[in-house]
């Protein structure tokens, strides 16, 4: 009882900040310094013979952003 009582306190806190929200269409909230990223983020992926993008990925910012939906 009392494990849901604080599941209910973390959903109406997030609720109410908006982060729920957030997290349900899918939009990252996380940042990384620029000094974390790499500096081409293009690489070639062997299996499938195309170009992917690096999860972390920085060009001409001064932070990183992972991109949306993940």
């Amino acid at each position: 009882m009392f494990v849901l009582f604080l599941l209910c306190i973390v959903f109406l806190v997030c609720l109410s900040k908006g982060e729920f929200y957030e997290h349900l269409i899918g939009r990252s909230m996380y940042f990384y310094s620029i000094l974390s990223c790499m500096t081409n983020c293009e690489d070639i992926n062997f299996l499938s013979f195309d170009k992917r993008t690096e999860l972390i990925c920085c060009k001409n910012k001064n932070y990183c952003n992972l991109p949306e939906g993940v």
